[in-house]
């Protein structure tokens, strides 16, 4: 029990950094940090005892990041994973193939910027790899 009450601590402090991040640093990294709370928000249904589990938010906080343009594949997972969670499968499945494939063109032609490459490379794997695991 001590251990779950020290968690629930650092998640709070956790949360309160992002927070802090993303309301004075907004823009930082294509939105940086509106992939980290999405990222919290849609991982795991068990999470919502500690108010985390939020897959709408996280949908806003990845479109919001998308709005802005992003070289980050990352984004299209989240997005992706967001929209499964709210039961949009068909959509998040079209959304995967889709990027998939144009990360794939970014790549044989290389065009994404050199700085996100080896990154892309990792979510090109994590990416289809989800994908599959939906099919």
């Amino acid at each position: 029990m001590a251990k779950l009450v020290w968690h629930m601590g650092r998640i709070t402090e956790l949360k309160e950094l992002v927070k802090i991040g993303s309301e004075n640093f907004r823009t930082f990294d294509s939105y940086g940090f509106n992939r980290i709370l999405a990222g919290m928000y849609i991982r795991t249904k068990a999470l919502t005892m500690l108010n985390l589990y939020h897959p709408e938010k996280s949908l806003e906080l990845i479109e919001e990041a998308l709005e802005h343009g992003s070289d980050l594949y990352l984004d299209y997972l989240l997005k992706a994973e967001s929209l499964e969670a709210l039961g949009r499968s068909e959509e998040a499945i079209e959304l995967l193939q889709s990027s998939i494939e144009e990360l794939k063109d970014r790549i044989a032609n290389d065009t994404l910027p050199s700085l996100v490459k080896e990154e892309n490379q990792y979510f090109l794997v994590m990416m289809t790899q989800t994908l599959e695991s939906w099919l």
